[in-house]
């Protein structure tokens, strides 16, 4: 139909970490920690144990899997925050309104992912489940596009899911925070082009 448009996108990832991880220079990273003075001052020589002397606790019962293995802890798993299925779609309808120069609009738009690890740990309490965010416009142009007044909203369902999950071992025995992605947001928007 005459001022429809229509898309459509899918995208699938098979992300994984390699057998080891480097920084920009290219140095794996468990040489980059041991060569920028690490807090507990182990070495690949340290046999693994508990340091007390340090200002609260710390037990490094798996160091020796984590800083002494040449291989990353996370090779061959899924990156953080790579879905595997994502679709995103939008419509768009324009058509003169009264027989004048203005033009009116709407836009409705969506995206679903599948689901990720939001750590960069890649913890399971991490993980973020499937999810669909939808978002709209409604607004009319006028005087060959002289201006544009619109409604806008964002997340539209409110749907809350986690931008960022981190660990807080300070605060609480194996807790975590989280980043919360933005709720649902709405405004009116007037642009002018002169």
């Amino acid at each position: 139909a005459e001022g429809l448009d229509l898309t459509l996108g899918f995208t699938y990832t098979d992300a994984e970490y390699g057998s080891s991880i480097t920084d920009r220079s290219n140095r794996e990273i468990n040489d980059v920690f041991f060569e920028s003075g690490n807090p507990v001052g182990a070495s690949r020589e340290t046999t693994c144990g508990s340091y007390p002397f340090a200002p609260f606790p710390v037990s490094l019962a798996s160091c020796s899997s984590l800083f002494l293995d040449e291989t990353s802890p996370l090779a061959g798993r899924t990156l953080t925050n790579a879905s595997e299925y994502v679709i995103v779609g939008g419509i768009t309808y324009e058509r003169p309104l009264f027989n004048s120069d203005f033009l009116g609009f709407v836009h409705v738009d969506g995206r679903y992912d599948s689901g990720y690890n939001t750590g960069s740990d890649l913890d399971p309490i991490k993980e973020q489940g499937g999810y669909a965010v939808f978002n709209g416009r409604l607004g009319v142009s006028g005087y060959d596009g002289l201006f544009e007044l619109e409604v806008w909203g964002r997340n539209l369902l409110d749907k809350q899911y986690k931008s960022i999950a981190f660990d807080i071992p300070l605060q609480a025995e194996n807790g975590f925070g989280v980043f919360l992605a933005e709720p649902r947001t709405y405004g009116v928007t007037l642009r002018s082009n002169f």
